[in-house]
């Protein structure tokens, strides 16, 4: 094993940046379609399935309140918003990690590094994906932000303090690789742990001065070159 430069640790978020999450949305859409069909006349499950996922990709994954948006849209009985968010948090989805971070991460362990995790979002959902990714077995610390309130998530500095404590490495030994950059780097580079934006997923082509960016990359090969002091 070859240890470069101080880095001991990397930390990557979630959604957008291990995977694609529009994946896991578009199989709970498609169960939501097979409920909404048996009350919606003139449509059949597919054509209900694509108007679903379309209003998504127009509102976004931050959207407020999706579910009960849906279900105001059909005209469904106000309980369907729970039936949906439900399926939301447990969803047998079809996601897999990006081929290039199943590589990086099976790297890094390789090299003997300290892989951390940090996702917001609701509970029960994010510990259905990371069931479904089978990434438990590969990281040494998880940090479902919301577990301990959702004023805690990031850009909160709490996640990356409780991954570095629990991983007992210090900040200037940590690297931190999101997707987002409205709420994914600042209370990293506030801890004083350098940031690597990958332009991937829903955010990809958002531009933003981000003072709280040190590198960016596209795919997680480029990581490599990072941890090995080449960029």
């Amino acid at each position: 094993m070859v240890r470069y430069l101080s880095y001991k640790c990397v930390i990557f978020d979630m959604d957008n940046t291990l995977y694609d999450e529009k994946d896991y949305f578009k199989s709970v859409f498609k169960e939501m379609s097979i409920i909404i069909n048996k009350y919606t006349v003139n449509k059949n499950e597919n054509q209900i399935y694509h108007e679903i996922l379309d209003e998504f990709l127009i509102k976004g994954s931050q959207y407020p309140n999706f579910f009960l948006y849906i279900t105001k849209k059909y005209n469904l009985d106000k309980k369907y918003h729970e039936i949906f968010y439900n399926i939301y948090k447990s969803v047998n989805a079809n996601i897999s990690l990006h081929p290039d971070a199943e590589y990086i991460l099976k790297w890094l362990k390789s090299e003997n590094y300290y892989i951390g995790l940090i996702t917001n979002g609701t509970v029960d959902a994010q510990l259905n994906k990371i069931k479904l990714l089978n990434i438990d077995k590969i990281v040494d610390c998880i940090c479902v932000a919301r577990e301990f309130g959702k004023e805690l998530e990031k850009p909160n500095t709490f996640p990356y303090e409780y991954v570095i404590k629990k991983l007992n490495v210090m900040p200037h030994e940590t690297l931190y690789i999101g997707d987002n950059p409205i709420n994914d780097f600042q209370g990293a580079k506030k801890m004083g742990i350098k940031t690597i934006r990958i332009r991937r997923g829903e955010f990809k082509d958002v531009e933003i001065n981000n003072e709280y960016i040190d590198y960016e990359i596209h795919l997680f090969y480029e990581l490599k070159n990072i941890i090995e002091g080449l960029a």
